[in-house]
């Protein structure tokens, strides 16, 4: 078919007016302001991640369209879909196929892994396996991957056939620049408030502290946002022939918040994206004046980054830099390993689109990152959700459209910038997912658009719209069919409605055998059927959706410890209740605290407590913490000694009995004894300044029981310098002596150097920010007082000192109403204290230190390992 030779959008001159005249508003159309309004609102939606924003957004593009669509079969034209647009139908017809039921033969012939995990969860749910069932592992969730499919080729579509004129192209760009600054301008608002949660009420299921957090609960996602609105600003900035300030101020602006979001692959891609609109200017051959500017752009923005990196801190930009190999890479390695480990399962069909966090579990390594919900890689999310079938030719059809796309508009700037843009996406989302977000996805759908109108006509890629009644309510069944279908198979529906039946102590009322079809894939349904069906009284059941949980999840550490503490009640057979135990215990900290309440929970049995607590220093440290923080004061002190005694060379443990002795009234005349005592042993072979460092600050803590805090300061000063593993700690016990000797300025000092060392313990930095405010506060600044006792809060949310501290912070600051609340938390925390602390523990739950002082039992043989 014979292709134009030029674009068919009108451009005019662009840039010779103002902006407010290219952009023409009082030419706004209907269509484009709900898709205007779609895009700017969906990241404001956090993100759009939920499945009620999902749907409304998805309702929004396709209004606009359906009504483009109408007025363009008024005008007798066709309806412009490009290659874009057959890559979204092909996406869509894929993720229909897998939805929708098919016979049980046949999905057993063509995606045997989906038939298999439906015959084992009928198995286990002890009903009879359905003769029609869909692909996919879980229809709901690929229910709620057609309604996003649907609203982002919705965008694409609308964008692509609004009026073919540049002040239409210059105000779709202009609704992704808005986008990205209404992100940007509510992170400030949160840095300005103080707020740690979205909107100061949305808390994150990942933890946020140490970002900027913006609309998006991932920073990387808000920073992949504000990176294509920097191109393109940059891009409509560098081919208007009169410079518009708008897209230069936007275009710097959304530069900075990709710095400060500490985004590194993000900050990379900037540069990328800098030298895809040079490429760009030379195909074009700029003239002298074109290439100034371009210049001044790259210096502007390196001086711009420069200063964002300096007000941010260098040292935390370094770390992020400081090595490939450093956790967040290790964290999308691990991602990628599951990807590539569900594609090559469901070679096929896939999962499902969307079904990838249920399938996720029965091939992640551990569970230390939480569940893997996403590849991090978005070919292996391709391949894995859409198999070989429709997996492959899809990532065939996004190069091809990627290719052929440079070749059509290298000779327009701004449709070249958009093209960059979503080039340097792409890039971003082989190592993230932010495409899969509806605050990413729609934005850059639209710039799809912006492409499809600005390249030349292709009668091929046309359709006639000639029954737009029919399609439109096509789309408008398949959208309200599956929006009803993700709406009722969604998370907390179905987790709420058994939650709900067990609280009320109604199991009965949940249809197990449904509730498992459902979801065959997701363990944690089958961990509420176990439960469910114990309360029943149907042990059997509830054991063989437990192996059928554990079998879905493997590396999932509470179905595990649920496994063994089922083997322990029963006291059956020591070697499989150890085995299990023992591997709970290294499935991370949290998995720790449950097997060691599994080991406590033996009565006076203390054969799996002493092989635990005999695995290592830091197995006994934990059960110490762990008894400590329930009120077992005596039993921790014991299993303190007991440790000890097993592990005589672990100098932590000495370090934690100076610790507790300085709490001890009794026991000055013994911290004394005891720094001696390490001094002594840091001069043997194979110990050297750690050993020091430690007898320093345990002198410390003797000098700062008797009142003399000035050499007590020197002591842990002099620990922190001898060890810079300990470093930390001896510097928040030197704040605590400054503070006591109301020497500020110390304190100040020990204070900037711990802003510039890593604390990734929750309740030493909770500690850290306690001096903050009490520095604050001695400055008489009751606001960033309040502000830092906040902050250490929402690290220990359990130590009731701190809520009093806060309470008193707030009467000072005459804000009476917050007091009264932070009164009403810490009655809270008083009551759920001492429900705690009124559970008794066997006297006999922990192991017998042996007898002796615990500084002299060179008499006593040290306890074998078990």
């Amino acid at each position: 078919m014979k292709t134009t030779a030029t674009s068919s959008l009108r451009l005019g001159e662009p840039g010779a007016a103002p902006l407010s005249a290219v952009l023409a508003w009082e030419h706004l159309t209907g269509p484009e302001l709900v898709l205007g309004a779609a895009v700017v609102l969906a990241p404001l939606a956090i993100g759009g991640v939920h499945v009620a924003s999902r749907i409304a957004l998805a309702g929004l593009c396709l209004v606009a369209f359906a009504w483009r669509a109408w007025r363009v079969h008024a005008a007798h034209a066709p309806l412009r879909v490009g290659l874009p647009g057959l890559i979204a139908g092909v996406v869509l017809l894929a993720a229909m196929l897998q939805w929708l039921p098919l016979p049980a033969g046949l999905v057993e012939a063509i995606a045997p892994a989906s038939a298999e995990a439906r015959r084992l969860a009928a198995a286990a749910a002890g009903v009879e396996m359905p003769g029609w069932f869909p692909i996919s592992a879980d229809p709901g969730l690929t229910a709620l991957a057609i309604v996003s499919l649907l609203g982002f080729g919705a965008a694409v579509l609308t964008a692509a056939n609004l009026r073919p004129h540049a002040a239409v192209r210059a105000r779709l760009i202009v609704y992704v620049e808005l986008a990205g600054l209404a992100t940007l301008f509510v992170g400030l608002l949160h840095s300005l408030l103080g707020l740690h949660g979205l909107y100061g009420f949305y808390r994150a299921s990942i933890p946020l502290d140490g970002s900027f957090v913006t609309t998006f609960v991932n920073p990387n996602h808000a920073a992949a946002l504000m990176l294509i609105g920097a191109v393109v600003a940059f891009g409509e900035w560098l081919s208007s022939a009169r410079e518009s300030r708008w897209h230069l101020f936007a275009g710097v602006v959304l530069t900075l918040g990709v710095v400060a979001s500490l985004s590194r692959a993000n900050s990379l891609l900037l540069l990328v994206s800098l030298a895809i609109l040079g490429v760009g200017l030379r195909w074009q051959d700029a003239d002298a004046p074109a290439r100034r500017r371009y210049l001044r752009l790259i210096v502007g923005v390196a001086c711009c980054a420069f200063v964002a990196v300096v007000i941010i801190g260098p040292q935390r930009w370094l770390a992020e830099f400081a090595s490939l190999g450093d956790k967040p890479f290790g964290v999308a390695q691990s991602c990628w390993s599951v990807g590539a480990d569900l594609a090559r399962l469901h070679l096929g069909f896939g999962v499902g689109a969307g079904a990838f966090e249920a399938v996720a579990p029965t091939v992640m390594p551990d569970w230390t990152v939480g569940l893997v919900a996403y590849a991090h890689n978005g070919a292996l999310q391709v391949l894995a959700e859409l198999g070989l079938v429709f997996g492959v030719p899809v990532l065939v059809l996004v190069l091809a459209a990627v290719g052929r796309s440079a070749v059509a508009v290298r000779k327009d700037l701004v449709a070249w910038s958009a093209l960059g843009a979503l080039v340097v996406l792409l890039l971003q989302n082989l190592v993230d997912f932010s495409l899969w977000m509806p605050g990413v996805g729609l934005p850059a759908a639209v710039l799809v658009g912006v492409v499809i109108v600005s390249s030349p006509v292709r009668k091929r890629r046309s359709v006639r719209v000639s029954w737009p009644t029919l399609a439109s309510a096509a789309l408008a069944g398949l959208f309200v069919v599956a929006s009803l279908h993700a709406w009722a198979e969604r998370a907390d529906a179905w987790q709420g409605d058994a939650r709900a039946a067990l609280d009320d102590d109604k199991p009965g009322r949940v249809a197990l055998g449904d509730m498992l079809l459902a979801h065959p894939t997701d363990h944690y349904a089958f961990q509420l059927g176990a439960i469910l069906a114990g309360r029943l009284g149907n042990g059997e059941a509830a054991s063989r959706l437990l192996v059928r949980a554990q079998a879905l999840a493997p590396a999932e550490p509470r179905i595990l410890a649920e496994r063994v503490n089922e083997l322990a009640k029963r006291r059956g057979d020591l070697e499989s209740t150890w085995a299990g135990l023992e591997e709970l215990a290294g499935k991370g900290w949290q998995s720790l605290d449950a097997a060691i309440a599994i080991a406590l929970d033996q009565g006076d049995d203390t054969r799996l407590s002493e092989r635990l607590f005999g695995l290592s220093p830091e197995v006994a440290r934990r059960g110490v913490t762990f008894l400590a923080s329930r009120g077992h004061v005596a039993a921790a002190d014991s299993l303190r000694e007991w440790a000890i005694s097993r592990f005589p060379d672990s100098l932590a443990l000495y370090e934690d009995l100076g610790r507790r002795w300085r709490e001890l009234p009794d026991h000055l005349e013994r911290l004394d004894e005891l720094a001696t005592w390490v001094l002594a042993r840091s001069t043997e072979d194979g110990r050297g300044a750690d050993w020091a460092a430690v007898a320093y600050a345990i002198q410390g803590s003797a000098l700062s029981r008797r009142g003399d805090h000035r050499r007590a300061w020197h002591m842990f000063v002099e620990a922190a310098d001898l060890d810079p593993t300990r470093e930390v700690l001896n510097l928040l016990d030197a704040g605590r002596e400054a503070l006591a000797m109301r020497e500020y300025d110390w304190l100040d000092d020990a204070l900037k150097r711990l802003s510039r060392l890593d604390i990734p313990d929750a309740s030493v930095r909770a500690d850290y920010h306690q001096l903050r405010s009490e520095l604050a506060a001695a400055r008489e600044d009751l606001r960033g007082a309040v502000k830092e006792m906040q902050s250490a809060i929402r690290y220990r949310p359990d130590l009731i000192g701190y809520h009093q501290r806060l309470r008193e912070l707030f009467l000072l600051s005459r804000d009476e109403v917050s007091a009264a609340r932070t009164a009403e938390r810490i009655d809270a925390l008083v009551a759920a204290r001492d429900a705690t602390r009124g559970r008794e523990l066997p006297k006999k739950a922990v192991p017998s230190p042996p007898p002796g002082d615990v500084l002299h039992r060179d008499d006593v043989s040290t306890p074998a390992a078990p």
